[in-house]
């Protein structure tokens, strides 16, 4: 920057190789002049910017008055001339990327939103398993401990472990193969697929013969009880026989009911097909109303008309149609909408009928 008072020669020559560096956006090179329009020369439309600021004390006051704001913003930014700083406080390391990064693995790091609604946000501790604490028989098995624990301080040791030493100390003999045990090699085995009329039996069946003595025949009752025994058996006889034709009868008359049931069931078919086949011509119920047939269009003998000529036509073409269509089950069968009142008529006595009256 030009010293104050100098000519303008050598603020030209300066402003070249001047480095300015500013602290704001709107600080510009004070050795450089300003444009017109910023409110260097002014506008030229008017004689006032001619003469405004175009003499050598309005170059110096301008030259000084841009040396007094470079200073007042060094003095209020950096709390003195740059030129006396140093260079730690006026330069610094960029270290943006980094703190960009960590903030990128942060938010990865970061649990789910949805992770964050699953987890329990109460403040009372969730309950103990007192069961997986507890051990099934547990006071059984605590007095067990405490009775092998007193009987092993009075040196004795309880059946259970007493049995099981002596089982160990003398391990059970291993049974010999005799001659009638099932264990022998030497035994004969019985062929199931050798002939029989070779004249081969049954060892093992022969022996359980021979072993079981013949039972003695039983005595003959006496004679009043074998008479007894002979009229017993008789009128269970008689008795048998009067059952049998009993069950005949009753043979022949079940055979009639079944066929009288038969009959019936029949009928009964041969009725519900009838009135099936009649519901299949009858119109059906489509609505909550059923289907009335019209009644018969004639006239009276009064209403009879003289020749034929006179004659007037009897009925609707009109509702014959429908009463057709309600019959072929096209449309369901309707009525005429009944007129409700919504409210009580109210009866008034007009003031003009009274002074009549």
């Amino acid at each position: 920057m030009a010293a104050p008072g100098a000519s303008p020669q050598a603020a030209a020559s300066s402003s070249s190789s001047s480095s300015f560096l500013g602290f704001s956006a709107n600080s510009r090179d004070p050795s450089q002049l300003p444009s017109r329009r910023v409110g260097g020369r002014g506008a030229r439309n008017r004689k006032k910017g001619w003469k405004r600021w175009r003499g050598p004390e309005a170059k110096l006051g301008r030259d000084l008055g841009d040396w007094l704001e470079e200073r007042v913003s060094e003095l209020r930014h950096l709390g003195g001339p740059v030129s006396e700083k140093p260079d730690e406080s006026l330069f610094f390391v960029d270290t943006s990327n980094e703190q960009q990064g960590q903030k990128e693995q942060a938010a990865k790091e970061k649990p789910l939103k949805i992770d964050l609604i699953l987890q329990p946000d109460s403040k009372v501790p969730p309950p103990k398993d007192i069961l997986s604490y507890q051990v099934p028989n547990g006071r059984k098995l605590k007095r067990k401990q405490r009775l092998w624990e007193k009987l092993a301080e009075k040196g004795l040791v309880p059946r259970k472990e007493r049995l099981l030493q002596q089982r160990l100390q003398n391990p059970p003999k291993a049974n010999t193969a005799g001659a009638d045990s099932g264990t022998d090699p030497s035994r004969e085995f019985y062929d199931i697929w050798a002939d029989s009329r070779a004249g081969k039996t049954r060892p093992l069946a022969c022996k359980s013969l021979e072993g079981n003595p013949p039972r003695p025949p039983p005595p003959p009752p006496p004679p009043a009880v074998a008479s007894l025994l002979a009229q017993k058996a008789r009128e269970l006889s008689e008795k048998a026989a009067r059952l049998r034709k009993q069950e005949i009868f009753q043979l022949k008359s079940i055979r009639l009911q079944l066929k009288q049931r038969e009959a019936e069931l029949q009928r009964r078919k041969q009725r519900r097909e009838a009135e099936r086949k009649l519901e299949a011509v009858k119109p059906k119920r489509l609505g909550r109303l059923k289907y009335e047939e019209p009644d018969v269009d004639v006239q009276l003998s009064s209403e009879l008309a003289e020749s034929l000529r006179t004659l007037r036509p009897e009925g609707s073409i009109l509702k014959d149609r429908f009463k057709s269509l309600q019959k072929r089950n096209i449309i369901e069968p309707r009525e005429r909408a009944k007129f409700k009142r919504k409210y009580r008529l109210k009866y008034v006595e007009k003031r003009a009928f009274r002074e009549i009256t």
